[in-house]
């Protein structure tokens, strides 16, 4: 494809998002909210798994936590 082409189909896309109320920035800002999001869960899940292992773990049972 040509670069006119190229650019015509990116200002489209640009005009369709800003119809629809979507912006680069508020779409960068939603994304780096996701990414944040699943950070966290992923953090979440492995501070379980910890926790069941130390609670299953007979050596560990004995240790304080804290």
């Amino acid at each position: 494809m040509s670069d006119g082409m190229l650019r015509a189909m990116d200002d489209i896309l640009m005009l369709s998002m800003l119809l629809k109320g979507r912006t680069p920035e508020l779409m960068a800002t939603e994304r780096q909210r996701q990414e944040e999001e699943d950070e966290l869960r992923v953090k979440e899940a492995s501070q379980v798994k910890v926790q069941q292992w130390l609670q299953s773990s007979p050596v560990c049972s004995l240790l304080p936590l804290g």
